[in-house]
């Protein structure tokens, strides 16, 4: 259903908003009927932005992984011969890497920058669930060219779901937008 700029999202009955963190981690086993609902609600949401994102396809029919190239080996790196040398960062100083790499334009692939950054700790999935949980992120486009956009609950539940894991075209998040005060701005913002 397009909302007032045109965008599309699918909206999950008033009485299961509660956060898919909440629901169906946290809630006690007696409240398993509403757990139910609110995947099945879930399920609809994300089945709709497919069909929103890519409508000539048919979710029903199995159409989004008619093609089976989640079970191929298309992405296979085997036979491919890399010779790129390969550095660990704190093997190399930044002198070295203007010597050997910079200066000749040779491509070097340089590990281990990112071990210390406070990113690998702060953004697991349930931290950034937590978060951002609520907020929509663009999965696609629809026919007309506007935004499909998904929780990242919902998306989270997309990626984790097996039935999913096989798409052709899986949705995925590109969002321009995110914390853009000229756009849809982020959480906090």
């Amino acid at each position: 259903m397009p909302s007032e700029a045109g965008q599309h999202e699918a909206q999950a009955p008033a009485d299961l908003k509660r956060s898919l963190l909440d629901t169906v981690q946290q809630a006690p086993a007696t409240d398993r009927s509403e757990r139910e609902e609110y995947l099945r609600a879930q399920g609809k949401l994300i089945r709709a932005a497919k069909r929103a994102a890519r409508s000539e396809l048919s979710v029903s029919r199995g159409e989004w992984r008619k093609h089976g190239w989640a079970d191929t080996d298309v992405l296979s790196i085997e036979g491919v011969h890399d010779n790129v040398r390969r550095f660990h960062a704190s093997e190399l100083s930044r002198a070295q890497f203007v010597e050997l790499f910079e200066r000749p334009r040779m491509p070097t692939v340089i590990t281990g920058l990112i071990e210390d950054w406070p990113a690998q700790e702060r953004w697991t999935e349930q931290a950034l669930l937590q978060r951002f949980g609520d907020h929509r992120f663009k999965v696609g486009s629809d026919d007309d060219g506007y935004g499909v956009r998904l929780k990242l609950e919902h998306f989270l539940a997309y990626l984790s779901d097996p039935e999913h894991r096989l798409d052709d075209s899986p949705l995925y998040i590109f969002d321009g937008t995110f914390a853009d005060p000229k756009g849809q701005p982020g959480p906090g913002a």
